[in-house]
């Protein structure tokens, strides 16, 4: 009788390329997080506050500390579009609540690794936000696209 053998199921090749750009996400995010502050993130948002102001965009929409929140918000978006992407059996649910753990694991690492770093709930907040909206757009995103296929 011959033996058993175990059959792998190997992931589709789009799932494959969405888990190796989302591993090169982490590393680019991780890079940027966890690295000492040189101020490069403060200029960046100054002038785009610049920029902004002379398009004659309010103030008070342009403020560097909502530019900062937004920025928390865009950095992790690329992450929790990959993800859903990347491991299909999760549900956008479960994009959201890594991304808390995750946002919450890099505020730790920054207030007690990196001594010119603070913790922040603003930034867990806005990171979790990132995440959640990039997995729920590419959620609905597919949903809607395999509907009008089958449909």
């Amino acid at each position: 009788m011959p033996e058993p053998t175990l059959t792998s199921r190997r992931p589709a090749r789009k799932v494959v390329m969405a888990r190796v750009l989302l591993a090169l996400c982490f590393v680019g995010l991780a890079a940027a997080v966890l690295s000492p502050s040189n101020g490069l993130q403060d200029h960046v948002l100054r002038r785009i506050g610049e920029i902004a102001v002379a398009r004659r965009l309010p103030f008070q929409l342009v403020a560097e500390q909502r530019l900062e929140i937004a920025a928390n918000v865009a950095i992790v978006v690329p992450i929790g579009a990959l993800g859903p992407l990347a491991f299909p059996r999760l549900r956008w649910q479960d994009w959201a609540a890594y991304a808390f753990i995750g946002a919450m694991g890099v505020e730790l690492a920054q207030g007690l690794l990196l001594p010119d770093r603070e913790m922040s709930a603003t930034d867990v907040v806005a990171n979790t936000l990132g995440a959640t909206l990039g997995a729920v757009l590419v959620t609905v995103g597919l949903r809607a696209f395999r509907a009008r296929r089958s449909g």
